[in-house]
């Protein structure tokens, strides 16, 4: 993952410096793939958007500072290992579950 994380900070680099060869279907510009014809297509009431990468503590610290500026200064924060695996959102009613689904693009 690390590596991974490493080439796509590379990539956005890359298409910073060089504009013209940033495309709509690169990695940098879109967040999962294709919603699978299999299911039925969900659309995520609230977007499933990837957060992007802190390496140093100034990249927490302008994080915070854009929390902060949004929402006010009654901020907590939890802070968790990250474990690879799949995205999904989980909806339940009255307690009940109604709908699951993956992230697909973010939206759909």
């Amino acid at each position: 993952d690390a590596e991974y994380d490493l080439f796509m900070q590379e990539l956005i680099a890359l298409e910073e410096q060089y504009p013209e060869f940033k495309t709509k279907d690169s990695p940098s510009q879109r967040v999962g793939g294709q919603p699978l014809d299999a299911f039925q297509k969900v659309e995520h009431r609230i977007p499933m958007l990837s957060l992007a990468n802190a390496f140093h503590e100034g990249d927490l610290r302008d994080f915070d500072r854009r929390v902060r500026q949004e929402v006010g200064d009654d901020v907590a924060y939890v802070c968790e290992l990250k474990i690879d695996g799949l995205a999904v959102s989980v909806r339940y009613e009255n307690g009940y579950f109604v709908q699951g689904a993956t992230r697909g693009d973010g939206t759909d």
